[in-house]
């Protein structure tokens, strides 16, 4: 059809992008922040959705237009959502008064300069250190992970929660395996190694 997009189809993984997905993927960098797509597009509860490294896409046809696709809460599915804090008074940092928490430091940086709560949703729980040493903090689309020792521009990274959700729910893994590129497809190389 004429005007169509063509779709996009990445041999690291196997899968494409295509509408109703494309667009918002490519027009949020999808690759860096929702990583390469790990099923194509597939009915779910209703719904239409792909599934990337890091996050699901919905669509919600009942939307207005600028709201018709979606990153799925993850972070609220896989995470609990923790109470909020007490004393929202900070010096540093953002508070976030719809779910009672704040964001700060490099966290705050990567979400204002990378889709914001668009992408990534409002934080859910405070910065936590895990058992690995690391820091987290879960957003209701996401999980930031700060690698202190990595380049500043890169110490900030994200939990592969599409990945992980998708394993925990249930759906086929026939969903997972690797397609033909279709006729229409552009075949996109890129520099990001698939995480294994």
């Amino acid at each position: 059809m004429e005007g169509e997009v063509a779709p996009i189809y990445y041999p690291e993984t196997g899968h494409t992008v295509s509408e109703p997905f494309l667009t918002f993927y490519l027009k949020t960098n999808g690759i860096k922040r929702l990583g390469y797509p790990i099923t194509e597009v597939i009915e779910h509860e209703g719904w239409q959705v792909q599934y990337f490294q890091n996050a699901r896409l919905e669509l919600h046809p009942e939307n207005d237009h600028a709201y018709r696709i979606t990153v799925g809460w993850l972070g609220e599915l896989l995470h609990r959502t923790r109470p909020p804090i007490l004393n929202p008074f900070i010096r540093q940092g953002k508070y976030f008064p719809k779910t009672g928490h704040t964001l700060h430091g490099q966290f705050l940086t990567y979400f204002e300069n990378n889709g914001g709560s668009v992408q990534f949703g409002l934080p859910i729980s405070e910065p936590f250190m895990a058992n690995d040493g690391l820091i987290y903090q879960d957003l209701q689309s996401a999980r930031f992970i700060w690698y202190p020792t990595l380049p500043k521009e890169s110490q900030v990274q994200l939990e592969p929660l599409g990945e992980i959700y998708f394993l925990q729910s249930g759906l086929s893994l026939d969903y997972l395996k690797p397609i033909h590129p279709p006729s229409t497809a552009v075949i996109q190389q890129s520099t990001l190694m698939p995480r294994n």
